[in-house]
């Protein structure tokens, strides 16, 4: 819901394309100029991706911080909101914000990282690899659960 203010607020030299879900497409439909989409095909996904310079992540629920982990992994700085999992994703390859940020924030972070840059990038890099793979986190999982039990 708060995709067409942002929208709204920005200052007209971005291309925005929104993946969503039903409710999403119904929530959206009517906002000139963006860009909808839902249930794409992998390949579709990996050429959208491959269009992005700045992925903008305003929800509140994180998605268990894969699409960002996807961002960082292709150098995409993320806009997002805070208080979960996806700080220590992201850490310093994009830019926080709070729960309550408004339209006019958001829109100015948007602008704050315009295009992509080399700076961006690298700092991408340097966050991904700083995450732990898939055989860590399970590990690490796994360690968790067994505490739990004993």
């Amino acid at each position: 819901q708060l995709i067409p203010a942002i929208f709204k607020s920005l200052s007209g030299r971005y291309e925005w394309h929104v993946l969503t879900d039903a409710k999403g497409l119904d929530t959206l439909k009517g906002v000139a100029g963006l860009h909808l989409h839902t249930a794409l095909s992998d390949a579709a996904l990996d050429d959208l991706w491959q269009k992005t310079d700045i992925f903008v992540h305003p929800s509140l629920w994180e998605g268990y911080c894969l699409p960002a982990a996807t961002a960082l992994s292709r150098g995409i700085p993320t806009i997002f909101t805070g208080g979960s999992g996806i700080d220590e994703v992201v850490g310093g390859a994009g830019l926080r914000l709070e729960n309550t940020a408004s339209a006019e924030a958001w829109a100015a972070a948007i602008d704050a990282i315009g295009r992509p840059s080399e700076v961006w990038a690298e700092r991408c890099i340097k966050q991904w690899s700083k995450l732990p793979g898939w055989a860590e986190v399970a590990r690490h999982t796994q360690d968790l659960y067994g505490t739990l039990i004993a």
